[in-house]
């Protein structure tokens, strides 16, 4: 990595991780507004693979991918809802998630609307 983008990376709060090490543009990409980038970035927080754990960083990520019609980014968000995992446990908010993920053909954000009971979208 050149010595000034780490440094811009570091000035920004940006942890240099080895999933970074091994993609080293992918906040460049998720900023720029790559919805795989964005959510790339989601699952690291919510796991803490690399990064710290952040729950609302996880929320940002994800939610900036899902307005962008990213439909694991929106199951994702769905299943933060759903179990109340660094934001208010809200099934309506997750069914509304997890309805705009099953309308692309994501098998299982549908078999989570079915197990919660949720009509068709």
């Amino acid at each position: 990595m050149k010595p000034i983008l780490l440094s811009v990376l570091l000035g920004l709060g940006v942890i240099f991780s080895p999933a970074m090490a091994q993609d080293p543009f992918l906040l460049e990409r998720a900023q720029g507004g790559d919805p795989i980038s964005q959510n790339k970035l989601g699952v690291m927080y919510r796991r803490g693979d690399g990064v710290p754990q952040d729950n609302q960083a996880a929320l940002y990520w994800y939610t900036q991918a899902a307005e962008q019609g990213y439909s694991h980014s929106q199951y994702n968000l769905g299943q933060m809802y759903h179990q109340g995992r660094g934001v208010p446990k809200d099934d309506d908010m997750a069914a509304i998630w997890f309805c705009l993920a099953a309308e692309q053909g994501h098998a299982q954000a549908q078999k989570n609307l079915d197990r919660m009971g949720q009509p068709a979208c």
